[in-house]
């Protein structure tokens, strides 16, 4: 048998009560359920105290509701002519689960690194490497993401800092120091004219790391 769920609304200007110059929100999100579940094949009727009363005296769970409880327990849901709900808007979960459905909430991100996140790392490994264009490329991205200002400052700002306190520490090892022996046996770089490099100019419209 075809699930009917059945939405008895308390008085409104219409029949959703979305209209109007205050419309509440929580009110936009059900009938956007509503619609979802109509797409799921459930048959939804919706009436309003206002303009559909002999609905409210038809259904016997809504009738003894407001004999009991009076307007204020709507809204009421009922399925299949059982009373569900009253006195609130379910959300989406809930209503699936009271047609008899399964619905499972979109999965929470997996990660924090928003594209305006990534963006600031960006900016601050091009002032930490010394790469115009990249700056230029990273900093245009996040006008077009409309990143404030302050923020882009405080990436520059701190990317700086930690370049600054790096040097300063390569500086200081950089020191003659009287009895220090060298006791490296080899470099990273040692090997670097081994191997051919080639170097590129790149525009100021792209990155190095794109």
């Amino acid at each position: 048998m075809a699930t009917i769920l059945e939405v008895f609304d308390p008085a409104m200007c219409c029949s959703t009560g979305v209209c109007g110059p205050e419309v509440d929100p929580k009110l936009v999100h059900f009938a956007a359920d509503l619609d979802w579940l109509k797409s799921q094949h459930v048959d939804v009727r919706r009436y309003n105290l206002a303009h559909q009363p002999g609905e409210f005296a038809r259904q016997a769970a809504v009738k003894d509701l407001l004999t009991n409880s009076g307007t204020k327990a709507l809204p009421a849901i009922v399925v299949n002519g059982v009373l569900a709900s009253q006195g609130r808007y379910p959300d989406r979960l809930e209503l699936a689960a009271m047609a008899g459905m399964q619905f499972q909430k979109d999965p929470a991100p997996s990660t924090c690194v928003t594209a305006q996140t990534r963006e600031l790392i960006a900016l601050g490994a091009a002032v930490a490497a010394n790469c115009e264009s990249c700056f230029e490329f990273h900093r245009a991205e996040l006008a077009k993401l409309a990143v404030s200002t302050d923020d882009v400052s405080a990436a520059i700002d701190i990317a700086q800092r930690v370049k600054t306190v790096a040097s300063d520490n390569i500086r200081r090892l950089a020191q003659p120091r009287p009895g220090r022996k060298d006791t490296s046996s080899a470099c990273c770089g040692s090997n670097a004219a081994a191997v051919p490099v080639e170097i590129k100019t790149r525009s100021k419209s792209s990155c190095c790391g794109g």
